[in-house]
């Protein structure tokens, strides 16, 4: 139905939010990565459009690459929160983007209400 849809509507770009809900509603982890490699990889792409997951990480502990959405994703920007200085911040990574030379450093996030603003870390 989800195919159909962004067939016939010329959809352009699909959210997923949360991927992490509906990866854990499948019995096996295989089910999740035909779902996630064959559907939203290669038939969603073959229709033009492209996927965006939203995927919860545990909040301690470097994990970055080990996720099946990271291997099958042609680039994965993680979005995280930390701790500076008695003070709550926000940064951003790309880690993976694949086909392009891009920055690997992290980088400063400002939400507001005209969206999210990108800085470089100073310092």
């Amino acid at each position: 139905m989800v195919l159909k849809q962004i067939s016939d509507l010329k959809i352009t770009l699909l959210v997923i939010d949360s991927f992490t809900a509906m990866r854990d509603a499948f019995k096996e982890p295989m089910e999740a990565r035909i779902v996630l490699n064959t559907i939203l990889g290669k038939v969603v792409r073959l229709l033009g459009c492209t996927t965006l997951l939203i995927v919860e990480k545990p909040a301690r502990g470097s994990d970055h690459g080990s996720s099946m959405e990271e291997f099958v994703a042609d680039g994965v920007v993680n979005l995280e929160s930390f701790m500076d200085r008695m003070e709550m911040r926000r940064r951003v990574l790309v880690s993976k983007m694949r086909g392009t030379d891009h920055n690997l450093k992290y980088q400063g996030v400002v939400l507001g209400e005209k969206g999210m603003r990108v800085t470089p870390i100073v310092g």
